[in-house]
């Protein structure tokens, strides 16, 4: 797990702006959730663009349910991705397919721009599938732009749809989104998005047992902690904590068996069987806990103290407070190096990297970084620093012994979180701004996948991390 900046950002518009629909119903509690994926057009579709009216899932009865349309306008030669289209809460129940209704169909020729002559009826996408209590369910959907438009200028918009594939488990990655309500898995390879899971009010900090093939997530708004199984990805059991607890953020044992929550709400840390989900007990830390980190051997969990400018070092085996480190202001996530002895902790108001060696439980070296640095991660491999920077277009990497700035990697937009995939060798960043994830080769620092994503994303998790 890597951290990102606890606030959330405005969005910001895209080569192809969301667009809410005023007809998609309100989520409801025993509902479930569609979101519908357009896959990338054809080579031949690139001349093409048209503009979706309708979107609705289909009832085996013939009821229609609109779903909520993400962007409007399709243009060939901007979909060259896989893109978040439609969203929607349905009713359970089994459904027959969806349909559509599209409009100003327009085909860029030699001679200019030719209108083409829409289909002026919903047309009919054959995928049935079913919907179940508070699940979630991803369907992929493929233009088949021959099939579309004929050789009179008829346009029939014609969509080949599917349930979409998931990868094994070992393969995925998960982003919770407080805005939506759920969290999406999707191949850490490709990008492409495998499946969503509705999780209550509010799910933001995550942890992942790659053993048990489980994830955690905490809700604050519901002061509840959740468990998912990822093999049929669907939310397990629950636990509900104090009223007024907050839980923000997570940590996990590397054995699987303890599970720590930070309580933001009540200046407090819960202590969790991990694999009961009973809390065994608590312990006071700072004002404003906001996030925690455990060392490779699982005897110490670091907590990040916003409101009290403070780590507070816990030993997790005795459950008790060893001491309290002070720090710049508002410390909120840390990165150990390879090895474990020194940890790198970010401040969201304080320009400097600030070092605390792990022996000694004292700061023994400041760095200024000239901005407030949004993200950090360091790299288990090579020790290097990388730091995201407020109102950055770029990732700085820094060197772990002189700690200067030896390298970076241009973004798109600020970075609120980073993460590194061991097995693949990419970063993963995910940036607030755009609903997504970007994944780089760190070998090469190129994009090779972006992520759609639902509202106000807030955590990475992957199978695989280091």
């Amino acid at each position: 797990m890597r951290r990102l900046v606890p606030f959330l950002l405005a969005s910001l518009a895209l080569v192809l702006a969301p667009v809410a629909s005023e007809t998609a119903p309100p989520p409801g509690p025993q509902q479930g959730r569609l979101a519908l994926y357009l896959l990338p057009f054809s080579q031949d579709a690139q001349r093409l663009e048209f503009r979706v009216e309708e979107l609705s899932a289909e009832g085996e009865d013939g009821t229609l349910e609109p779903l909520e349309i993400l962007f409007r306008d399709l243009r060939g030669d901007e979909l060259t991705r896989e893109r978040r289209l439609a969203v929607g809460s349905l009713p359970p129940g089994r459904y027959k397919g969806l349909t559509v209704r599209v409009s100003a169909p327009t085909l860029q020729r030699e001679d200019g721009a030719a209108d083409l002559l829409p289909e002026p009826e919903p047309i009919a996408i054959d995928v049935p599938f079913r919907i179940e209590k508070r699940q979630g369910i991803v369907l992929s959907l493929r233009f088949d732009y021959r099939a579309s438009v004929a050789a009179d200028f008829a346009f029939t918009p014609t969509f080949v749809a599917r349930i979409a594939s998931r990868p094994p488990v070992g393969a995925l990655g998960l982003v919770s989104s407080p805005g939506d309500d759920v969290i999406t898995l999707f191949d850490k390879s490709s990008g492409s998005v495998a499946g969503i899971v509705p999780t209550g009010t509010s799910p933001q900090g995550m942890a992942l047992d790659t053993t048990r093939r489980l994830a955690y997530a905490a809700l604050a708004d519901e002061d509840t902690i959740i468990s998912l199984g990822l093999l049929e990805p669907r939310v397990l059991t629950d636990l509900r904590l104090r009223g007024g607890d907050r839980p923000t953020t997570l940590a996990l044992t590397p054995d699987g068996s303890t599970l720590l929550a930070a309580n933001s709400g009540t200046r407090t840390i819960s202590v969790i069987d991990a694999l009961s989900m009973v809390e065994i007990d608590r312990l006071t830390v700072g004002d404003r806990p906001s996030s925690i980190v455990i060392d490779s051997t699982g005897s110490r969990a670091y907590v990040f103290n916003t409101a009290s400018s403070s780590v507070t070092v816990l030993d997790i085996g005795s459950r008790t407070v060893l001491t309290t480190i002070t720090t710049d202001a508002e410390p909120f996530w840390g990165q150990f190096d390879r090895t474990g002895d020194a940890l790198f902790v970010i401040h969201r108001f304080s320009p400097f990297l600030t070092r605390i060696d792990t022996s000694t439980l004292g700061v023994t070296r400041r760095v200024f970084v000239g901005s407030r640095v949004t993200a950090i991660v360091v790299d288990p491999r090579t020790d290097l620093i990388y730091l995201g920077i407020e109102d950055g277009d770029a990732i700085e990497v820094y060197d772990p012994l002189s700690l200067l700035p030896v390298d970076s990697i241009s973004t798109e937009s600020e970075v609120s979180f980073l993460t590194i995939d061991g097995e693949e060798n990419n970063l993963h960043l995910l940036l607030p701004e755009l609903r997504q994830v970007h994944v780089v080769r760190l070998v090469g620092k190129r994009v090779v996948a972006r992520v759609d994503l639902g509202e106000s994303p807030f955590w990475v998790s992957l199978f695989g991390e280091r």
